[in-house]
């Protein structure tokens, strides 16, 4: 993983098709998302030692009840995770799937098709982490109103699929590996919360001034970068890149 402040490495799926709708009501699968700062720079276990898996779901656009299928994981070495080559994989079958680094028996996110389908699951209350310690283990949880109310006027967009526990995760998904630079927005999960982040030089409510707040900072996050502040010409280092081993994929 990429080595550097505000560097947003994400290994992740999409749907090959929208069959159910918009994002997120037909899915999204993150295997790995982590960020490039140094140890806790974004409150407890939210660094470059540290992961979350993710799947995304919604009967309606722009929602997301993740908080029901998001888990958060450190590599079983204890070192950051920029250091070494990791195997990050995802199991995924009829039945449910998992999330896990190095070795199947190290699991992050393990997610149930038969029990309940994904309607249900996001109809009940959420509980939000807002308070983390030692390791990125959540300490404090906070009770939050679900995304949508299973029981009112919202229609459950997955009730037709063949394996209705399972949609939207019944489907064809494609793989993207990619590294992003900071987020902005008003929400405050968002990737790179205001209240939690430190010395992070812009504001996600400045939509307009984000960028250049973040590029008037070049001279404290470019050396993180492995850059050169008085050579920028000569670009970042390697280790502020995401470096690809394999991938590998086996069909059932």
């Amino acid at each position: 993983m990429p080595r550097g402040d505000w560097l947003w490495p994400a290994i992740w799926l999409l749907p090959s098709d929208d069959a159910y709708g918009g994002w997120p009501t037909s899915g999204e699968i993150d295997i790995v998302e982590s960020r490039g700062n140094g140890r806790d720079a974004c409150g407890p276990g939210q660094d470059n030692w540290h992961f979350g898996s993710t799947l995304h779901f919604a009967p309606q656009g722009g929602k997301s009840a993740f908080l029901h299928t998001h888990s958060e994981a450190a590599a079983p070495s204890g070192g950051p995770l920029s250091d070494a080559f990791h195997v990050y994989g995802l199991e995924w079958g009829p039945e449910g799937l998992y999330t896990y680094i190095d070795d199947r028996s190290n699991i992050v996110l393990a997610v149930n098709f038969t029990k309940e389908s994904f309607f249900d699951r996001g109809s009940k209350w959420e509980m939000t982490c807002f308070k983390r310690g030692e390791g990125g283990r959540c300490d404090s949880w906070l009770p939050s109103l679900p995304e949508w109310d299973g029981g009112g006027a919202t229609k459950d967009p997955w009730n037709g699929s063949a394996l209705p526990k399972a949609a939207p995760f019944d489907r064809a998904f494609y793989l993207q590996l990619n590294v992003a630079v900071g987020c902005t927005g008003y929400n405050d999960w968002l990737f790179f919360p205001d209240h939690l982040c430190k010395d992070k030089p812009w504001r996600n409510g400045d939509k307009h001034t984000a960028e250049s707040d973040f590029l008037g900072s070049f001279e404290s996050w470019w050396p993180s970068w492995g850059g050169n502040v008085t050579d920028p010409a000569r670009g970042a280092s390697r280790n502020a890149s995401m470096q690809i081993e394999s991938v590998r994929y086996w069909a059932p």
